[in-house]
């Protein structure tokens, strides 16, 4: 079994800035909520690998992931991949747990005023814990980081993306859950709506 999470929502920047946002290393802390370290390791001009380790709140015990990066440029989108891998500079510690198999991809395609942004995620869910505690906290975490991701990047807080079923119903984008197994096509929808898949 496998968690999938995937968020579509729109920023007012460009391509060029989201994606060097994630290869910042002095503000990836800064957007990365909960993480408490945040390392990369240039390889290639388009492959990085980072260290990301979390801080999480009891029952769930401390994390860490480390991954490896690829870009690539398509016609009219930018795509960079990323999974988990070992890496001897990065070794396991005794009370973080690390995380594996990851797999996920940003996706950034260029609008007339702006960018959407397409980010997707699947990993393996805790084997300690029920999802009914886990769930919550991984997307609350992951509605935060988009959040200032996006806040960053546009230079105001006045530009929020909101999450009314972790945080209660407060006015802002409007944000619907839908299931992985539902056939939708968030191109079919404005640009206001931000598309949360969840299994």
């Amino acid at each position: 079994m496998v968690r999938e999470v995937k968020v579509v929502y729109t920023i007012k920047a460009s391509i060029e800035s989201a994606a060097a946002l994630i290869t910042n290393e002095d503000k990836a802390t800064q957007w990365n909520k909960a993480s408490s370290m945040y390392k990369i390791i240039a390889n290639k001009k388009n492959e990085w690998v980072s260290y990301i380790q979390y801080d999480l709140p009891r029952p769930m015990d401390n994390q860490d992931c480390v991954l490896q990066y690829s870009a690539l440029s398509e016609e009219n989108k930018h795509i960079i991949n990323f999974k988990s891998i070992e890496h001897e500079i990065f070794p396991t510690s005794k009370n973080v747990t690390r995380i594996e198999d990851i797999n996920g991809k940003w996706i950034f395609k260029p609008t007339a005023t702006g960018t959407v942004v397409e980010y997707s995620i699947t990993t393996t869910p805790s084997p300690t814990l029920p999802r009914w505690v886990t769930d919550p906290l991984v997307r609350s975490n992951l509605i935060d980081t988009m959040d200032e991701f996006r806040n960053i990047l546009e230079m105001s807080k006045n530009y929020k993306l909101r999450h009314p079923l972790a945080r209660g119903l407060r006015p802002a984008c409007w944000l619907y859950i839908f299931c992985c197994t539902q056939n939708i096509d968030p191109t079919d929808l404005t640009n206001q709506y931000s598309i949360f898949y969840y299994r």
